[in-house]
């Protein structure tokens, strides 16, 4: 299972160094985000504004704002539920923003590359490039989106925000909203790389008759496997070692991973 893979992706690719860098150190990225929030020393920090701190690295990134920050933590879509006063809420998303300042700088470069690809441009982002309809990733795959239009507020006369075809219908999508696609694509294919690897590794393992390792399934960032019992914890090891080295395209990004094993599937 990889750790915070989208978290630790987003700090790299806009280069928010210091975040990058406890990560890297296996700093508790969560206790310290909790101890700017609630200005309080990390050793303090309590097991409930921990969580707040989790919520707030893995949640903020895309740009949520305090009231879907509240109905987030109250519904308990990453956890537990918390119930946390409006005030609180917009303390941590304006903690969050100015101390990941290089955060909210990527949305409005991802703002800018909507402009571009609306007015049919193309150019380089980054790892990424562009053209009028899509974002090219590392490994050749693209993220489309087709018809992309700004959409114009002819009351204020200027852009208002941009929209494509989505199943017949028009989608809107914003600096935030294409950050995330293009976060989450990423961690695909290096999880998807990772897998091929693993795969690479089972094919060279010598099995006796009648055993079996290989792929089982994955979800999101995690690799499901069946493997003889007897080389249960060889595998794990090698697993979580392919899953914390960096595709050669992400230089610098320090990835990490966990698991176990078990004779049934279970979290």
């Amino acid at each position: 299972d990889s750790a915070q893979i989208e978290a630790r992706t987003l700090a790299w690719l806009a280069g928010q160094d210091d975040l990058v860098e406890a990560f890297r150190n296996g700093e508790d990225v969560y206790k310290k985000a909790a101890s700017m929030i609630y200005a309080v020393p990390v050793p303090e920090i309590t097991k409930d504004q921990r969580f707040v701190g989790k919520v707030s690295i893995l949640g903020l990134g895309y740009g949520m704002g305090a009231p879907k920050f509240r109905t987030t933590l109250a519904l308990g879509a990453m956890g537990p539920p918390v119930h946390l006063p409006i005030s609180l809420c917009k303390t941590t998303v304006n903690t969050y923003r100015k101390v990941n300042h290089m955060i909210p700088a990527l949305w409005k470069e991802a703002e800018g590359v909507l402009k571009a690809m609306a007015a049919g441009m193309e150019g380089d982002w980054g790892i990424l490039s562009y053209d009028a309809m899509t974002v090219w990733l590392p490994n050749g795959m693209g993220l489309h989106y087709p018809g992309l239009r700004a959409i114009w507020d002819s009351e204020k006369n200027r852009v208002s925000g941009y929209e494509y075809l989505a199943n017949g219908h028009y989608k809107k999508i914003y600096g935030g909203l294409l950050v995330e696609n293009v976060v989450q694509a990423l961690a695909r294919i290096i999880v998807s790389a990772q897998m091929l690897e693993t795969q690479d590794y089972f094919d060279g393992l010598k099995l006796k008759a009648g055993e079996v390792a290989r792929i089982a399934s994955m979800s999101h960032d995690e690799i499901i496997s069946v493997v003889p019992a007897r080389l249960a914890e060889k595998v794990l090891k090698k697993q979580i070692a392919i899953m914390r080295v960096a595709p050669g395209w992400a230089e610098g990004l320090p990835l990490n991973a966990e698991g176990g094993f078990a004779v049934n599937y279970s979290k």
